[in-house]
């Protein structure tokens, strides 16, 4: 598991893990835990080092609002840990989330050759994986980023992944995200391929106004089990992965 210098574990142990009686990542732990082990770097950081963790978005508005330049704002940050602890830059937008499901899914138990794919490295194009090239058959906009990549039980899993807490303009973009993925995973016709969108959060407990049912239920229903697609909690893809026939087909192929 990845640790700090402390030896605190970053993203969550997941080593003898009941996943039986599992109810899923530790969420909040998790960004606390990154969070303070961002601070205690910033603590210890060079002033080159300092720009790194500081998020300059942050520092620019601050300087716009108070008439001073960000340098001046910077100089403050550099000797205040009090304003470094409100400056630096917020776990989320370091892919906290998708760490978190990764170190999960990768001690699964039964996952083989897992891979966390880099940003944009492989897509999902007409429900084949393909490395991103730019050049695709599918319409713009239509391939989508595959997060994670296994093996378990004779198939081929691909995951996308979405933690969506808030309500929200770009949340319900994410929610639009999902939707895309499992669209274009529907026209899979490999039986021994497996796509999974993973959707994590409170969002997703919140109703879909154009269905009146729970989002993740919108989620469920759109993905077509017979083109072996899902869509789950991470909490759920244990039991996902136990339904699998081991005839040489998932639950849902004919």
């Amino acid at each position: 598991m990845p640790k700090n210098p402390n030896g605190d574990c970053i993203y969550g142990d997941y080593s003898g893990v009941d996943w039986s009686a599992w109810g899923g990542p530790e969420w909040d732990e998790a960004f606390r835990r990154v969070r303070a082990k961002n601070l205690r770097e910033v603590d210890e950081a060079s002033d080159d080092e300092l720009k790194d963790y500081i998020d300059e978005r942050k520092i620019k508005r601050a300087a716009e609002k108070r008439g001073v330049t960000p340098d001046e704002v910077f100089a403050v940050i550099r000797d205040s840990r009090l304003y470094r602890a409100e400056f630096i830059k917020d776990p989320k937008r370091q892919n906290l989330y998708e760490r978190v499901a990764a170190e999960a899914i990768k001690n699964m138990p039964g996952v083989e050759g897992f891979v966390h794919y880099g940003t944009n490295e492989l897509e999902l194009v007409d429900g084949v994986p393909k490395k991103r090239s730019g050049e695709h058959g599918a319409e713009p906009g239509l391939a989508k980023t595959i997060d994670f990549g296994w093996r378990r039980g004779g198939f081929r899993y691909f995951a996308s992944h979405k933690y969506t807490k808030e309500r929200g303009g770009a949340q319900d973009n994410q929610y639009r995200d999902v939707l895309a993925f499992i669209k274009e995973a529907n026209k899979n016709s490999d039986a021994g391929c497996v796509f999974v969108a993973i959707a994590d959060g409170e969002y997703y407990d919140f109703v879909d106004a154009g269905t009146k049912l729970k989002k993740i239920n919108v989620l469920k229903q759109n993905a077509v089990a017979k083109s072996g697609v899902y869509a789950v909690r991470i909490s759920e893809l244990v039991g996902l992965m136990d339904s699998m026939r081991r005839d040489g087909a998932p639950a849902g192929f004919g």
